[in-house]
């Protein structure tokens, strides 16, 4: 492969979904896209703090901030044969992790499983006030690692973002199993 980089992104991809899962398990479908379009975006561009957000979907969803945190953090499971391939993947390439997240949420899961290690750059949405598919995030990444478009190579389970990322010439592949991983 005739990259320098490979970047990453983390729920979906080298973590179960969270939030998408947490809502259809407490609204209706045509609710929960409504909700995530409106709680779930502005949180991921960091321009509403976690505790806001958790308390806002607390009063919605009748249950407790910290109800929903602790089960926000069960949700997140990591998948061990990604890491795996992360790691293989590290002997040769830079190693980038863009995520839409809430920047304290994403943080502690990244510390819990002793992930952070794995990444030469670390770009989450709201620590940057930008958002997948912004084309402003992807900059942000290949300068943090140091490439041009043309050198990356992104995973992401969001088709739409792998489109985005494209458009800068930044190839990628809509993640669906870890057996892709392993042709890289």
């Amino acid at each position: 492969m005739p990259y320098k980089a490979i970047i990453f992104d983390f729920f979906g991809v080298i973590s179960s979904e969270v939030a998408p899962l947490w809502f259809r398990a407490h609204f209706s479908p045509e609710k929960t896209e409504h909700l995530k379009d409106e709680y779930i975006k502005d949180a991921d561009r960091g321009m509403i703090p976690e505790k806001e957000l958790m308390e806002k979907l607390a009063k919605l969803s009748k249950t407790t901030p910290s109800e929903i945190e602790r089960d926000w953090f069960l949700r997140a499971v990591i998948n061990q044969d990604v890491v795996k391939e992360i790691k293989r993947l590290k002997k040769n390439y830079k190693i980038g992790l863009c995520s839409n997240a809430v920047s304290s949420f994403l943080r502690t899961i990244l510390k819990k499983n002793n992930l952070e290690k794995l990444f030469d750059a670390i770009i989450i949405s709201s620590e940057v006030k930008l958002a997948k598919p912004d084309q402003e995030i992807y900059n942000t990444v290949l300068k943090a690692l140091s490439v041009e478009p043309k050198d990356a190579f992104m995973i992401d389970d969001v088709p739409e973002y792998i489109e985005a990322a494209e458009k800068l010439g930044i190839n990628g592949l809509a993640f669906k199993s870890v057996e892709q991983l392993k042709l890289l």
